[in-house]
């Protein structure tokens, strides 16, 4: 649930806290944040109010970063923590990681297409349609999950282009060019 994770978080950053202040104590401590984009920020900004209010002598610096630059940032410890997003199951061992948070999906599909009529979709209705992905620095694993999402079917995706962010794959799809998955949160 939202609340478990988000209390998750709160400890998370509590057991960082208290390692800055007892390493530093002259110092007015430090948060060093980094994330993806705005699809994964629900879990951190929730977060935050309690954060300030727990801790309200330190500064928190947030970091618009790729997953890429997190994990060298992370592993250089010029972050103290990341929101990674999806793709963070495959980190292995090397740093402490766990899922504070899943998000729903929804496909869009154009008012033009004979799909909009539908109430519900199957991955079936969808077999025939091109797909307008997206890149890796908005949903990381994005590829991995539409197979995952198609295995077990008869059919695959078709992806015809991956667009550069969120809303350039809602103006493909609103002008018929195909249909795109997104993370429930944008809606």
């Amino acid at each position: 649930s939202f609340l478990s994770s988000a209390k998750r978080v709160l400890s998370i950053t509590a057991e960082s806290m208290q390692a800055l202040q007892n390493s530093s104590p002259k110092i007015r401590p430090q948060l060093n944040i980094g994330y993806m984009s705005a699809l994964y920020c629900d879990p951190m900004a929730h977060s935050f109010a309690d954060f300030r209010r727990i801790y309200p002598n330190t500064s928190v610096n947030l970091f618009q970063m790729t997953p890429a630059e997190q994990l060298v940032s992370l592993q250089e410890r010029k972050l103290d923590f990341g929101y990674l997003g999806p793709d963070c199951e495959k980190l292995g061992t090397s740093l402490q990681h766990e899922c504070i948070a899943t998000h729903d999906v929804f496909v869009a599909v154009s008012v033009t297409n004979p799909l909009s009529r539908k109430d519900q979709l199957a991955l079936a209705d969808l077999a025939s349609s091109l797909v307008v992905g997206l890149p890796p620095t908005i949903w990381p694993g994005w590829r991995e999950w539409m197979q995952d999402a198609y295995a077990g079917t008869a059919s695959r995706p078709h992806i015809l282009h991956e667009a550069e962010d969120e809303m350039a794959a809602l103006r493909l799809v609103a002008l018929g060019v195909g249909i795109t998955f997104l993370p429930e949160q944008i809606r």
